[in-house]
């Protein structure tokens, strides 16, 4: 949740199986959709990269910024990792190779306070221990993964 100008405005991003990826902005119940990207007869278009697995129960807010082991780990070629916010926060998640070189950006976007879940696929990555990284602007946090091939 966010104020601006005095009005409420609720972010989201949702991926549909029909349609791709959106992010869902609602302005005092005006709501704004916007196509982020999507696939099309087998041809990635915009930013497919992030799908969001689950929003937990919202009335249990966490204490404090946690990034959580990704599960399954070793994994190939997805694998979910979940974080918890204890407040609305810009949130970037990267992730690098073993030399610290940046090889994805998972997320990049607000996310409410609670517990949330994302997916990450590397299929185009090889084999090796990679690491991934929660943002934002009050803590990072770091952990590693092993993509097995």
């Amino acid at each position: 949740m966010l104020t601006r100008n005095n009005r409420l405005v609720y972010i989201e991003e949702y991926w549909t199986e029909k349609f791709g990826k959106f992010s869902s902005q609602n302005y005092d119940r005006t709501v704004i959709d916007n196509l982020q990207g999507c696939v099309i007869d087998g041809i990635v278009y915009g930013d497919t990269s992030f799908t969001l697995v689950s929003v937990e129960d919202e009335s249990e807010i966490p204490n404090n910024f946690y990034l959580s082991q990704n599960y399954p780990n070793p994994f190939n070629p997805s694998t979910t990792t979940s974080f918890s916010l204890p407040e609305y926060s810009y949130v970037v998640i990267k992730v690098f190779d073993i030399l610290g070189r940046e090889v994805k950006k998972i997320v990049s976007d607000y996310f409410i306070a609670g517990k949330h879940s994302v997916e990450f696929n590397a299929g185009n990555l090889s084999s090796g221990i990679y690491f991934y990284q929660l943002i934002t602007d009050k803590t990072t946090k770091t952990m590693k993964m092993l993509l097995q091939k």
